[in-house]
C-alpha cells in the first residue's frame, strides 16, 4: 500500500509504502525507487534512518536493531563501508573504519568488560598493529594475529614488570626480555611464557648474573653463575638448584664437585687462598667422611 505523490504514473516525491510483510518505508522517491531522505522498518524491529540511491542504502544514515545496537556511517549498497561509529545503547562501542559491514581497518573498540583496543582491524577481528588496554591496568602494545597477541610487542604489568619481545597465540613465544622488577631481568628464548632457552640470561642488576640453561624461568642444565662481588659457579643446574660444578670466592677458596642443596656434598676438591687443599667426603658444606687435608706448608 503507498500513500503519496505521483509523477507520471511513478512514486515521487515524499510518500510512505507499506509491504504486505508489514515492512514500511516513509521518505523520498524517485521515479518509483527510494531516493533521497528515508527510513526503513524492518519485520524484525530494525529501523534504517537515512539515504537512498535506487531502493539501496546508500549514503550517511544509521541502521538500528531492538537491542539497542546503533551503526551509523556511511552505506555503500547496503552496507556500512568507511568511517563509522557502533553505539550500544547509547554508549559508544567502535568508532573507526568499516567495510561492507564488518570492522576492518584502523578504529577504537571499547569492551564489556571496560578493555580498549586501539589499532588495526580485519574482518572484525584484531590484526596488524594495535594497542590493548585492559581495565585492571595492564597494556599490551604490538602486532595482533586473528584477535590474539602474535609477532612483537610489549606487554607491561604492574609497576616495572614487563614483557618485550616475540608472542605466539596470545603468550611469549620466541626471544624476549621479562623484567619482573626493577632489578629482576630474564632474557632469551621463551615457549609459553617462560624462559626456556639453553642459553638463556637472568640477572638481578647489581648483584649477580647467571649465563646459561633455564627451563620454566629456572636454571637448568649447563651454566655459570656470578656474584658481582666474589663469587663464580660454573656447573650442572637441576629445579634451580646447583647439584655439580666449581665454585670460586675471590681471595678466599675455589670448590669442584657435586652439590645439595647448593651446599658441598659428595666427593669434592676445595683450595684455599693460602693453597691449603682438602681432598674427600663433604655433607652438607663440611668435611664429613673419608678426605685428605693437606696444608701450605707440605704437611698432610
Amino acid at each position: 500500500v503507498y500513500q503519496g505523490s505521483w509523477v507520471k504514473g511513478l512514486r515521487d516525491g515524499k510518500g510512505e509504502l507499506l509491504f504486505p510483510t508489514g515492512e514500511k518505508y516513509v521518505g523520498d522517491f524517485h521515479e518509483g525507487l527510494f531516493n533521497g531522505e528515508g527510513s526503513f522498518y524492518f519485520v524484525d524491529g530494525r529501523v534504517y534512518e537515512g539515504e537512498w540511491v535506487d531502493d539501496l542504502m546508500s549514503g550517511n544514515g544509521r541502521l538500528c536493531d531492538t537491542s539497542g545496537l546503533c551503526i551509523q556511517g556511511h552505506f555503500v549498497d547496503c552496507q556500512v563501508t568507511g568511517q563509522a561509529s557502533i553505539l550500544d545503547n547509547g554508549h559508544e562501542r567502535y568508532v573507526g573504519q568499516m567495510k561492507e559491514g564488518v570492522i576492518d581497518g584502523l578504529g577504537v573498540y571499547r569492551f564489556d568488560n571496560g578493555d580498549v583496543y586501539e589499532g588495526e582491524f580485519n574482518q572484525g577481528k584484531l590484526s596488524g598493529q594495535g594497542r590493548y588496554k585492559f581495565s585492571t591496568g595492564e597494556e599490551y602494545v604490538g602486532e595482533f594475529r586473528e584477535g590474539v597477541f602474535f609477532g612483537k610487542g610489549e606487554y607491561c604489568w604492574k609497576k616495572n614488570n614487563a614483557y618485550k619481545g616475540e608472542f605466539c597465540n596470545g603468550k611469549a613465544e620466541g626471544q624476549g626480555r621479562l623484567v619482573m622488577s626493577e632489578k629482576l631481568i630474564l632474557e632469551g628464548n621463551f615457549k609459553e611464557n617462560f624462559l626456556c632457552d639453553s642459553q638463556g640470561r637472568i640477572q638481578m642488576i647489581g648483584e649477580w648474573l647467571f649465563e646459561g640453561g633455564m627451563e620454566g624461568n629456572q636454571k637448568e642444565g649447563q651454566g655459570r653463575y656470578t656474584n658481582l662481588k666474589d663469587t663464580t659457579v660454573e656447573g650442572d643446574w637441576a629445579g634451580d638448584v646447583l647439584i655439580n660444578g666449581r665454585l670460586v670466592v675471590e681471595n678466599q677458596y675455589r670448590y669442584s664437585g657435586p652439590f645439595v642443596n647448593n651446599q658441598f656434598s659428595g666427593e669434592g676438591f676445595l683450595k684455599y687462598f693460602d693453597e691449603t687443599s682438602y681432598k674427600g667426603q663433604f655433607r652438607e658444606g663440611l668435611f664429613d667422611g673419608h678426605g685428605e687435608l693437606t696444608y701450605s706448608n707440605g704437611d698432610v
